[in-house]
């Protein structure tokens, strides 16, 4: 929940009514969207809470930090080459 001095932020999922298409964007309101279909206004259906955006983005580093900081392994050239064989020359390896 956020800190009475910050301001609320949502997460808004939609519907549109007049073609169907389904989609969620993060507002600080609960408020109209357009359809990135067919322009038409639409009303969230329901809407979530969401941390306070500092919140929100520790939140994301910090899972983002787990999954970098298991263990690492060394691929040897062989590896490489073959990984590079399989999925072209876009490897990046650090």
């Amino acid at each position: 929940m956020s800190k009475p001095d910050e301001p609320l932020r949502f997460r808004n999922y939609y519907k549109c009514p007049q073609c169907g298409t389904e989609w969620h964007d993060d507002w600080s309101a609960t408020c109209d969207d357009q359809c990135p279909n067919c322009d038409t206004s639409c009303s969230p259906v329901r809407s979530e809470d969401l941390p306070a955006y500092p919140d929100l983005l520790k939140e994301t580093f910090a899972s983002m930090a787990e999954v970098f900081s298991g263990p690492q392994e060394k691929l040897t050239e062989a590896q490489i080459a073959e990984v590079r064989k399989e999925q072209g020359p876009f490897l990046v390896v650090t």
